[in-house]
């Protein structure tokens, strides 16, 4: 089943962008592991505003019952309110691993929430269909889950 699923979504990231609204995604199954999709975010950020708009078409398409989606907001440049709001999140130490050496937007970060593992990255150079393929492999990849 998990072959079938990882085919469909090779077959997903083949699509344009375009047709993007046109497919039927493939069913999910059950036994995926828990994620955080945790969005680095500020409004002023340019990269932001071109991500978050396709996530949220990826969202709309599909429920993700085994994905929690958070923003971290950095709008206002508040380091200690970012890191505190990654914490009550569950993704504190992961993020604090990412961001030691300063806090940059525009990315969403899926993280394990047991092992603190980032386990992908999703840019604003990705389209609708490459972050879908993402999120499913994140929760789906057995090499990675163990």
């Amino acid at each position: 089943m998990r072959q079938i699923l990882l085919a469909m979504t090779l077959l997903l990231a083949a699509c344009s962008q375009e047709n993007f609204d046109d497919l039927t995604l493939p069913e999910l199954s059950e036994g995926s592991r828990p994620i955080v999709a945790a969005l680095s975010y500020a409004s002023w950020c340019p990269s932001c505003r071109t991500l978050d708009p396709r996530i949220e078409a990826v969202r709309e398409r599909r429920a993700f019952e085994n994905i929690t989606f958070v923003t971290l907001d950095y709008t206002k440049k508040d380091q200690g309110a970012f890191f505190s709001e990654a914490e009550t999140q569950g993704v504190g130490q992961a993020i604090r691993d990412h961001f030691a050496d300063g806090i940059y937007t525009g990315r969403l970060f899926l993280i394990d929430p047991d092992t603190q593992m980032t386990i992908a990255t999703v840019d604003s150079t990705m389209g609708p269909e490459a972050i879908y393929e993402a999120l499913i492999k994140a929760t789906y990849d057995e090499s990675i889950a163990g």
